[in-house]
């Protein structure tokens, strides 16, 4: 195979996959999941799933997006932790909703 592995890393420890979803660029990051990065890769020195990105800066339509392309958002796991718990965490109920759950009646 010719080229660079798609889920390389940078010497931040960030693979393409997160510089799109952090720059906004979902058109970016809807193809190079259709070319095989992994939603799950650990990026950064904490190693976290980059999947998660979107959700720990509320980005609702990243979110979206990276379930319409396959994330399990409920499965996907950090130090024990779900992208659920995390968005729960943050009080944001559109992040919930994006994330297949219902926020809570107050």
């Amino acid at each position: 195979m010719a080229g660079e592995q798609i889920d390389q890393r940078d010497n931040d420890g960030l693979t393409a996959l997160a510089h799109a979803l952090q720059d906004g660029d979902l058109v970016a990051a809807k193809r190079l999941l259709m070319l095989g990065a992994r939603a799950d890769a650990p990026i950064g020195i904490e190693q976290m799933p980059v999947a998660l990105l979107p959700v720990m800066e509320g980005k609702i339509e990243a979110v979206r997006m990276m379930r319409r392309s396959g994330v399990d958002y409920p499965k996907l796991r950090f130090r024990g932790t779900t992208a659920i718990d995390f968005a729960k965490q943050t009080g944001n109920s559109q992040l919930l909703d994006a994330l297949g759950q219902k926020a809570p009646v107050l």
